[in-house]
């Protein structure tokens, strides 16, 4: 998994698969996705009543003393990818400017391919983080996908910049980590960073991670919890 300098000089962003920007404004699959959501949310009439609707009764939802997370259905990740703002309207908190960040800009197509085959697996893939103070996404957090055949996962996290080093990240690392150590089939936790990246160091230190001796992609440390 490629890392980016903006992950290396952010503190740690959702771990996806690179897709080039310039992609999207040529006749590609992903251009094609991106189409697609237009024409779902321009277009179909349940749309509409999908992006109406609260997505706060959830049942895989989780709270913490300061943060609501909740899991990107695929029509939310549609709404995403053409109108952030639209986002509000499932959420029912504010999206700021800068929000989305670039590396989960790019990252929309791929969810979106990957729930149009599977709906159901939404919870493995992107997470938003809601502050309860002020009502305001700060961040996104979630898996690559669904465990692999050796039931490993991969976590990632990405925080705006003007909510980091306030613990919102670890808060949320630890609510998401709890939830994946109940769920079937899942028997390994892994994430990568930088070396040099120490707040992330520290997280997945804090989240009982140990470095593994095998190196992560591109120079990356790599980290992994085992299940009992």
């Amino acid at each position: 998994m490629v890392r980016t300098e903006t992950e290396r000089r952010n503190g740690g962003t959702f771990p996806e698969l690179k897709i080039a920007r310039s992609a999207a404004r040529k006749n590609t699959p992903i251009f094609q996705t991106l189409h697609s959501c237009v024409d779902y949310l321009n277009n179909s009439s349940r749309a509409t009543e999908e992006r109406s609707s609260t997505v706060k009764h959830d049942e895989n939802m989780l709270t913490t003393d300061r943060l609501t997370i909740i899991p990107c259905t695929i029509e939310m990740i549609r709404a995403i990818v053409i109108a952030p703002q639209d986002l509000s309207m499932f959420i029912g908190a504010t999206i700021p400017r800068g929000w989305p960040e670039a590396d989960l800009v790019e990252a929309l197509p791929y969810f979106v391919s990957e729930l149009e085959k599977d709906p159901q697996a939404y919870v493995w893939l992107v997470w938003i983080i809601i502050s309860k103070t002020d009502n305001v996404l700060i961040g996104s957090i979630g898996f690559r996908g669904k465990p692999n055949s050796g039931g490993t996962i991969e976590l990632g996290y990405g925080i705006l910049p003007e909510y980091r080093n306030r613990g919102f990240a670890f808060e949320a690392a630890q609510a998401l980590v709890t939830w994946a150590k109940k769920m079937d089939g899942v028997k390994k936790i892994m994430a990568e960073c930088a070396p040099e990246n120490s707040p992330s160091v520290r997280i997945l230190a804090k989240l009982n991670m140990v470095r593994s001796e095998t190196p992560g992609s591109g120079g990356n440390a790599l980290f992994e919890l085992t299940i009992a």
